[in-house]
């Protein structure tokens, strides 16, 4: 019973902490800062637009080049004039939706880790807690990269859907940000978000190309990166960009398709990959929670760690091993 209060409290305490920690940052804003992060103006990403560097007399740009144009060249070579590229941890919270700072997610992370580092602590000792606070941390970090990839995937998923409304709206005599604007109100999150999202960034006098940059630093992928550059250099040759869009649109679905049929045949694999790296080590601490005597010889003996830490080393080159051959690049 003791016991049992100890965590319910130790939990209270931590999620107090964590609530803190995100509230007295998100005051510390101020009203003004957030208007300007809700319609992108507190965006990370769009300090690397605007560092972009001038090009060097004898590696001028051509006429028909634009600055965005030569920013997404320069990250294709890795080109360090490319300028500072944003924190990763802010990129992925971006691309995660999550409308958090990186300061606001370290919070929330150190206080889950303190949470299950205390109930280890007290079940398992010093162990327990270096094993309860790595789980923490560990889960969090997979969820983040999880829902940012989810969110990716979805968003080039609607992409083509997108780009046949633009298309249908450009040839009914709209104007580009008229198309993305009908493409927010029709398309669901997070296709709707974004785009949304790119219209109100245009609203407060951001240029064109800043809007869709800052777009593709937040979304990212391949099939974006297209529609994008077309975009782009439609504007400065001119040409028809409904066809254009038409296009882009039919390989995109081919893409997807492709990319659907991929995901079905290592559908297996996947599973196999996520049974090899989490089984182990889900019964070690389930044995160790139902009855510690029973591992307490294998916790408690210097060689029974060195095995441990055998078995976790080979159980995390069988995932990545498993996760290569099923990770196929199109």
């Amino acid at each position: 019973m003791t016991h049992a209060v100890a965590l319910i409290a130790a939990f209270c305490a931590a999620a107090c902490a964590a609530a803190s920690v995100v509230l007295w940052h998100e005051a510390s804003r101020g009203p003004l800062a957030r208007r300007l992060a809700a319609v992108g103006g507190g965006d990370p990403t769009r300090a690397t637009l605007r560092a972009v560097p001038k090009p060097a007399p004898d590696q001028a740009a051509p006429a028909l080049g634009s600055r965005l144009l030569r920013l997404l060249a320069m990250r294709r070579r890795g080109d360090p004039r490319a300028g500072a590229q944003p924190s990763t941890l802010a990129l992925q919270l971006r691309q995660a939706g999550l409308r958090l700072r990186p300061e606001e997610w370290r919070g929330i992370v150190a206080a889950v880790a303190a949470s299950l580092g205390l109930v280890g602590l007290l079940r398992l000792g010093v162990i327990g807690a270096l094993m309860g606070a790595g789980v923490g941390a560990t889960v969090l970090r997979l969820w983040l990269r999880s829902r940012a990839a989810a969110r990716r995937r979805a968003f080039a998923e609607q992409l083509p859907d997108a780009l046949s409304l633009m298309s249908n709206a450009l040839r009914s005599g709209h104007s580009f940000l008229q198309a993305a604007e009908l493409c927010g109100q029709e398309l669901p999150e997070p296709g709707g978000g974004e785009w949304r999202r790119v219209l109100h960034e245009s609203r407060v006098n951001i240029a064109l190309e800043d809007a869709l940059g800052n777009l593709l630093a937040r979304v990212g992928g391949d099939d974006l990166d297209l529609m994008v550059t077309a975009v782009l250099i439609q504007r400065q040759v001119g040409g028809n960009l409904a066809e254009v869009l038409d296009r882009i649109a039919e390989t995109l679905r081919q893409r997807v398709r492709l990319r659907g049929e991929v995901r079905a045949l290592t559908a297996q694999g996947r599973l196999s990959g996520w049974i090899v790296g989490m089984l182990p080590a889900a019964l070690l601490v389930l044995v160790s929670l139902i009855n510690p005597s029973y591992m307490s010889p294998m916790l408690g003996s210097t060689f029974g760690r060195i095995l441990l830490a055998v078995a976790a080393a080979f159980e995390g080159i069988g995932a990545l091993m498993i996760r290569k051959l099923i990770n196929i690049e199109f």
